[in-house]
């Protein structure tokens, strides 16, 4: 689905329910939870784009799952999902309903979007809901905690759209290795290692009715002391807590990600 150089992939499923068996015409019963089929075969894709590594802007492009091969021994393949054009086949920019091009990519008719056209490192998303995503990383200009929040909307019959918020930032001081999980369908808990002080930290975002724009970054709480990897660490594999308390943490080379599901 990119036929550039990117990095840091990450990808989330909309939904996982078990498609629902609904006529083409779904109508009131889509909602604003999306219980139509097609929910459930997408994934929103993240990935720092290094066409110009020195950019590196954060994208988040939006992809089907689609079975392809004869029945009895069918193959499924990520494909990007069409964006919805007011106007189509579109004649212009002003036909479409979002800001043309979203993201920089070949396909004109991708469904992405650019959450930091700057510079990007340690770039997660995760679904909040059917229609809404979190994207959270740090920002390379300024080297700070930053999230966006986005609303995804399905046009009938199978074409999409984002509304991407605003840039907020939720650790002013120089920040790595941010981790991103959903607690609710407006809220997310994100974790980070804050680089001024040593520790390892986590906040919840909340954003306010159906916009992008209005968060609530709630206060930090410090989970321990480390960066979330052992780097620098010469010849550590793999270290747990060093006490109950969790005063000090250390933690293996791979990437650790939160759970809502599992008390830590």
């Amino acid at each position: 689905f990119r036929d550039r150089p990117a990095g840091e992939l990450w990808a989330t499923p909309l939904s996982v329910r078990e498609p629902l068996a609904q006529g083409a015409q779904c109508g009131a019963a889509c909602g604003d939870e999306f219980t139509s089929a097609p929910t459930d075969h997408v994934l929103a894709s993240s990935f720092r784009d290094l066409a110009s590594p020195a950019r590196a802007p954060g994208t988040v492009m939006l992809l089907e799952v689609q079975p392809t091969g004869p029945s009895w021994a069918p193959s499924w393949a990520a494909t990007r999902a069409q964006q919805y054009y007011s106007v189509s086949p579109p004649r212009g920019i002003g036909d479409s309903t979002t800001e043309v091009p979203g993201c920089d990519s070949s396909d004109t008719l991708a469904t992405c979007t650019f959450v930091n056209r700057h510079a990007t490192q340690s770039l997660r998303v995760v679904a909040l809901s059917p229609t809404r995503l979190v994207a959270a990383f740090v920002d390379g200009a300024t080297e700070v905690g930053t999230a966006v929040f986005v609303n995804v909307a399905h046009h009938l019959p199978n074409e999409w759209s984002f509304e991407t918020g605003v840039k907020v930032v939720f650790n002013d001081a120089p920040t790595s290795n941010v981790d991103v999980t959903a607690l609710s369908a407006d809220t997310a808990l994100v974790a980070f290692a804050d680089q001024g002080s040593a520790t390892v930290q986590a906040r919840a975002l909340q954003v306010s009715g159906a916009g992008t724009d209005s968060v609530t970054v709630g206060p930090a709480a410090e989970l321990g002391t480390g960066n979330l990897t052992v780097d620098g660490v010469a010849g550590m594999q793999e270290i747990n807590a060093t006490d109950g308390s969790n005063g000090t943490w250390l933690y293996t080379p791979t990437h650790r990600r939160g759970s809502p599901g599992t008390p830590s």
